[in-house]
């Protein structure tokens, strides 16, 4: 069972003790992301994220940082997505005052050197060249693009090059002084912990300064009909998704769009695995998946298909989604669905930073949080009718949307098939 203890100074801390393993992970999460960025710091918040390993007055160099967690066999990494930043370590369980005692240095005493800026501004460049050279990843970023428009959540995370150009030095101890606040971080490790562990981090962590938390920026959907958004490129395939608005990450219907999810495409037996790719060979790679967001969300397909073959994929998955709408689902794939859900559970659960990652995640966005049994629970819960009323719900012409990268010039063709 897990612990959770909130600070005097409103940071919480979660320990989660796992008397199985020899590991423990320290991870920390961070209520910011592209959607608490304005139009002009659009890219910061992964910019700052980078820069945080950058050097620090202790160790005053990226290689000094990389070669003291490389020296005790650590695993270790940071992410940015739209409405948090996360940074994790995982070592030895013995190494943990280590771990703390870093991962506390490069938040709260890097540098922010100048001339690390400058080259981690090459790098991120690059980075984002290699997303819009990868179709693969980058139909993602145009499908968030296509449904929330020029807004924070409608950016790209990574920010665009005159964007990435334009930060200075100020602007990241500006950034992180706004944002990195007690009350919008939660401390979470998991695995072997010590009898202290609670007192140890409080030790570090408990002396910030509590300071006025900041909520991210709104998004106003209006879509009235379905949407399509070409992107040009002479690629050797078909790059899509297509898909439809959906629920938010705390409705209460999240657990039958997991269901539903399994169902349609996130398995190898799924319905549209089984129709596009084994029975039709239509395509290497196809997979459906859910985004979850405060206001909002989305259920969408990815499927990368031959050119020739993209308007008949693109009819064959439509054709899919409308006949689970229209002829809803089995018990029997309900079942199904629920028991690959359970095992999936189980394997994550495993790993100590699954299990960090798991409560932290959860308290930092949904801000209560729900044990691997009580997920199990309200998902062996989920009724055929939960599935039917959510699927009525969503699949509806008006939040229809489709992104296709590929060589066509004519839209209208793709808004003709859809419409």
């Amino acid at each position: 069972m897990y612990q959770k203890t909130i600070l005097s100074n409103k940071l919480r801390l979660i320990t989660v003790p796992m008397k199985e393993t020899k590991a423990v992970t320290l991870y920390i999460g961070v209520k910011v992301g592209s959607r608490y960025e304005q139009k002009e710091q659009s890219g910061i918040s992964h910019f700052l994220e980078h820069l945080f390993f950058k050097g620090t007055k202790k160790r005053p160099s990226a290689l000094l940082i990389a070669q003291e967690l490389d020296s005790i066999g650590a695993s270790y990494n940071a992410f940015t997505s739209e409405e948090m930043t996360g940074f994790y370590i995982q070592a030895e369980s013995s190494k943990f005052i280590l771990v703390l005692e870093i991962l506390y240095d490069i938040l709260q005493n890097s540098l922010f050197v100048q001339k690390e800026i400058e080259r981690e501004r090459g790098v991120i460049l690059e980075e984002a060249n290699m997303y819009q050279d990868a179709p693969m990843k980058y139909i993602f970023d145009l499908y968030k693009l296509l449904l929330y428009g020029d807004t924070p959540l409608g950016r790209f995370v990574i920010g665009q090059p005159e964007q990435i150009k334009s930060f200075r030095r100020e602007d990241f101890f500006r950034y992180k002084e706004k944002f990195y606040v007690p009350a919008q971080i939660v401390c979470a490790t998991a695995g072997r912990l010590g009898a202290n562990t609670v007192d140890e981090i409080t030790r570090y962590f408990g002396n910030l300064l509590d300071r006025p938390k900041h909520e991210s920026l709104p998004v106003s959907v209006n879509q009235k009909t379905p949407r399509v958004l070409l992107n040009y490129k002479k690629t050797d395939q078909t790059h899509l998704i297509l898909g439809y608005r959906s629920i938010k990450r705390s409705s209460p219907l999240r657990y039958a769009q997991e269901v539903l999810n399994v169902i349609l495409g996130a398995s190898m037996s799924s319905r549209l695995f089984t129709e596009i790719r084994e029975k039709r060979g239509l395509c290497y790679h196809i997979a459906s998946e859910v985004w979850y967001f405060n206001d909002t969300g989305s259920l969408l397909v990815y499927a990368g298909v031959p050119i020739k073959k993209a308007k008949e994929a693109i009819s064959l998955i439509l054709q899919e989604l409308l006949k689970t709408r229209d002829k809803g689902v089995t018990r029997a794939e309900i079942q199904k669905a629920k028991d690959y859900l359970k095992g999936k559970m189980a394997l994550r659960m495993e790993s100590s930073y699954n299990q960090a990652s798991f409560y932290a995640d959860q308290e930092l966005l949904l801000n209560k949080i729900t044990t691997p049994e009580e997920e199990l629970k309200a998902i062996a819960d989920v009724e055929q009718e939960d599935i039917n009323r959510l699927t009525r719900t969503i699949i509806r012409p008006e939040g229809l949307n489709l992104a296709v990268i590929g060589p066509f010039k004519k839209k209208e063709e793709f808004e003709n098939m859809i419409s």
